[in-house]
């Protein structure tokens, strides 16, 4: 329930039902009760009245006469406060006796007052007013615990030895227990609770400090394990004495196992670019998945040099426990199709095995059991749509597989695959250069002397041809002459440096009289001759075929790069996930917000006069203002977040379940933080915003992409460095978007 659906009833006039069998006396109940502002309905009956009361559940106060047929005032009461699904009726019961008995009676059948007949006009409408006050108090405190259920975290009470009071939705949606199911039940039993440190610790910083911060790793009824952020407090009654433990908990599984695939990824490709090949690299590949998913043992399976067997060419453990079944490895092997390494070789497709003892094409079963290992996992190492090698993985408490591990694996052995590929080029280019090298050693040398200016002092004949004259015609003119263009300019710095540092060498890129580029690998040394005079002293070599060849592996090589950029997940530059990964997580949280009616926002995000940046500052100083960016978004959004960049200087933040106020106030939250943050590193760039909230939910995320990129737009074209805020609601017909759009500007 909205707020806003809160103030629109406390607006409406307080309901009274009368129920009095006396039609005069009713009469002059309703005549002051409407002349006070009463909203009043009335029964004659009993009977009558409880129907009235169970009609609407909105805040109600009952004036029951004590005596009536069929029904008397006392059972209406009795049965009013057997319903506890709806709002809380404040009873006021209208009597004529006035004995303690019958007094205490109706109070104890749940009346809250009561008043004497025939009444006085001026004492009702005081006890009306009481009456309001505690039914107001009642509402807030409904309207609070409606909205602490409705909570997105896990929000428990309990006592101090665990058993848990309070189980509110959140906690359901994230554990899988219903409320019924949890309460009464000790929380580290019902979650099995992994804690960071004793619980005895834990108490005594509570003790301490009243709160306490952590992760837990925890699981949930159908036994999958979640990892949360948590935050407990210490509740105390009104002497200041301990009484129990307030825990409130996020659920961050997604953002931890997307930060674990990150680390594995990162040291893999660490280790194939510190390793001359795949079994160099695969010790310490191995090491890093054992250590990050916290399994004991991997192999690297290769096939031998007559493709008739696949034997294991690096094995690592991480318990000493299954030293015998890692001894045992050492000499298996397999025929291609044998064996789970054998089937993933020739189908090229992941494997995972639950339990070792159950898979029938399992057949190393005594030893891993023997180590207490109980399920592993399998994939292939794909080259040019080959299997180069496979990784295999085992452990003594196998999870069961996610979509996005199963996923993330088949990826990884991808990626090692397209490493594996590249070495082949670079071996290749190698052998290549070689050639060249010999070619060039071979040839004669390019030498030549000039003065601290530049002038040509001598000059041979090898390295006068290259420039299309003979050594006269070179004698006399600057060397700097033959620079090309953009490099005649740093010809100063050069003979600056070469005074301070006595020698140099480099690459100088140099143009023949006939505008024929070349490239000279160079060697320049200061000295001096008999008579004290120094001169520059220089020796190079003709590299500009060597240089192309270089460019050309280098276009390669990008080209390698931007494909295996789009098939990842995350955006190396700024941390955040790529267009790929935003698209396939929107969509899930599109399909979620549907089934479940709630709001989704999205905000897109443009960084104003970019360009400038990269034109002025050059390319880096542009790099690391879109890292900043992405450091800043990933810092300042909720975990459940969705935070990409889509490409260029563009950024899309997706927030799920989030309503128009949330996401107001997330994103002004988020460009206040990024414009400060310009504005300290004096870059000249503005931010420009547009984000939209979907009451109802568009078709597709390519619809949402789009309403919030002209959403921004709109603030580029009034102005730029500003947010545009909207609300869209979608027709319950199957048209596009059309109206609904409410613009909001701030700066």
């Amino acid at each position: 329930m909205s707020p806003e659906s809160f103030r629109d009833k406390s607006a409406r006039p307080l309901r009274v039902v009368i129920a009095e069998d006396d039609t005069a006396s009713r009469k002059l109940l309703r005549h002051f009760l409407v002349q006070w502002g009463y909203a009043v309905c009335e029964a004659a009956d009993g009977l009558r009245a409880l129907e009235m009361l169970r009609s609407q559940d909105v805040p109600t106060l009952a004036i029951l006469d004590w005596m009536m047929p069929g029904m008397d005032g006392i059972e209406v009461c009795r049965k009013l406060r057997a319903f506890t699904d709806r709002q809380y009726v404040y009873v006021l019961m209208l009597t004529a006796l006035d004995n303690k008995e019958h007094l205490i009676e109706g109070l104890e059948a749940g009346a809250d007052d009561y008043v004497a007949k025939p009444f006085d006009p001026a004492e009702l409408k005081a006890r009306l007013l009481v009456a309001k006050r505690i039914i107001a108090i009642q509402s807030s405190l409904s309207q609070q615990a409606t909205m602490l259920n409705e909570a997105h975290e896990a929000i428990i009470t309990g006592d101090l030895t665990g058993t848990i009071f309070y189980w509110n939705q959140g906690a359901s949606e994230i554990y899988g227990w219903s409320a019924e199911e949890a309460i009464g039940r000790k929380a580290p039993e019902l979650l099995q609770t992994r804690l960071p440190m004793p619980i005895e610790q834990i108490m005594a910083i509570l003790q301490d400090t009243d709160q306490w911060h952590g992760e837990l790793m925890e699981r949930t009824k159908d036994g999958r394990k979640v990892v949360v952020s948590t935050r407990w407090s210490l509740r105390k009654d009104d002497t200041g004495n301990p009484v129990g433990v307030l825990v409130i908990s996020s659920d961050i599984t997604q953002s931890r196992q997307m930060a674990l695939r990150r680390e594995i990824y990162q040291q893999t490709s660490l280790a194939l670019a510190e390793a001359s090949n795949l079994n160099a690299a695969a010790p310490e590949i191995i090491r890093t998945v054992c250590e990050q998913m916290q399994w004991e043992l991997g192999i690297l399976w290769t096939m031998d040099g007559d493709h008739n067997a696949i034997h294991s060419a690096a094995v690592v453990q991480t318990s000493n426990r299954t030293l015998p079944f890692a001894e045992f490895l050492q000499s298996v092997s397999f025929a291609s199709g044998e064996g789970i390494p054998g089937k993933v070789w020739n189908t090229g497709q992941l494997e995972w095995i639950e339990h070792l003892e159950k898979h029938e094409e399992f057949t190393r079963k005594a030893a891993a059991m023997q180590c207490g290992l109980d399920g592993g996992l399998c994939f292939p190492v794909v080259l040019s749509n080959k299997v180069f090698a496979v990784l295999e993985f085992f452990s003594a408490n196998f999870e069961r597989p996610s979509t996005g591990d199963v996923e993330f694996f088949t990826f990884l052995g991808q990626q090692m695959g397209e490493f594996m590929l590249r070495r082949q080029a670079e071996a290749a280019l190698a052998l290549s250069e070689h050639g060249y090298r010999s070619l060039v050693e071979d040839s004669n040398a390019l030498i030549c002397t000039h003065d601290l200016e530049g002038t040509l002092l001598s000059i041979n004949s090898a390295a006068a041809r290259s420039v299309g004259l003979n050594v006269e015609q070179c004698i006399g003119r600057n060397i700097r002459d033959f620079f090309v263009p953009e490099a005649k300019e740093k010809f100063g710095r050069f003979l600056s440096k070469i005074q301070e540092c006595g020698s140099l060498n480099g690459k100088m890129e140099l143009m023949d009289i006939h505008g024929r580029r070349m490239v000279w690998s160079s060697i320049s040394r200061l000295v001096e001759d008999e008579r004290g005079r120094q001169y520059v002293l220089g020796h190079a070599q003709d590299i500009t075929q060597q240089a192309e060849m270089q460019k050309e592996l280098l276009k390669s090589q990008e080209n390698a790069v931007e494909a295996e950029r789009k098939l990842a997940r995350i955006e190396s530059l700024t941390g955040l996930a790529n267009r790929r990964a935003f698209y396939e997580g929107a969509e899930l949280e599109r399909k979620r917000s549907l089934r479940r009616s709630r709001p989704l926002s999205i905000a897109y995000l443009d960084l104003d006069n970019f360009k400038q940046i990269n034109d002025r500052n050059g390319h880096e100083v542009g790099d690391e203002l879109l890292a900043c960016v992405g450091s800043i978004m990933r810092a300042n959004l909720r975990a459940e977040d969705l935070v990409a960049r889509l490409g260029g200087d563009e950024f899309a933040v997706l927030l799920p379940e989030s309503d128009y106020q949330a996401a107001s106030i997330a994103v002004a939250k988020l460009h206040r933080i990024l414009t400060a943050e310009v504005q300290k590193r004096c870059w000249p760039v503005g931010v420009s915003l547009g984000m939209v909230t979907f009451q109802s939910i568009p078709e597709n995320v390519e619809d949402m992409v789009h309403a919030a990129d002209e959403l921004m737009y709109t603030v580029k074209r009034d102005g730029k460095n500003r947010i545009a805020l909207s609300q869209v609601y979608l027709p319950q017909t199957t048209a596009p978007m059309v109206s609904g759009v409410q613009i909001e500007y701030q700066h």
